[in-house]
């Protein structure tokens, strides 16, 4: 500890390309981030997305594999499955695609 009562790590490689002090800091846990994104609360995208999920386990296939051939994270499949992102167009495309699955719209 320095005289200011505060901590300062070194983060390696040579000295005079790093001259810059650090300041580590007690550790604090996480920062919660409060999301202004509201779960999927549209009764007909609800429905599709259950679709997708009881297809994906019909043949057997993981989020992460899933996620894998989609280019995106498991945990974003995750929050998809359980209504917790609005998913752009695009994505659905793709996910209908990997799945072998077709919508059809009817406007009533």
């Amino acid at each position: 500890m320095n005289k200011n009562n505060q901590e300062f790590s070194y983060l390696g490689g040579p000295k005079k390309y790093f001259k810059k002090k650090i300041y580590v800091g007690p550790k604090v846990g996480k920062k919660s981030v409060k999301s202004d994104k509201k779960p999927t609360d549209i009764v007909w995208l609800s429905n599709v997305i259950d679709e997708f999920r009881g297809s994906r386990l019909r043949q057997r296939l993981s989020q992460q594999a899933v996620a894998n051939q989609l280019k995106t994270g498991q945990a974003f499949i995750s929050r998809f499955e359980n209504k917790k992102v609005n998913p752009t167009v695009e994505f659905l495309d793709r996910y209908l695609r990997l799945l072998g699955l077709e919508i059809k719209i009817e406007i009533k």
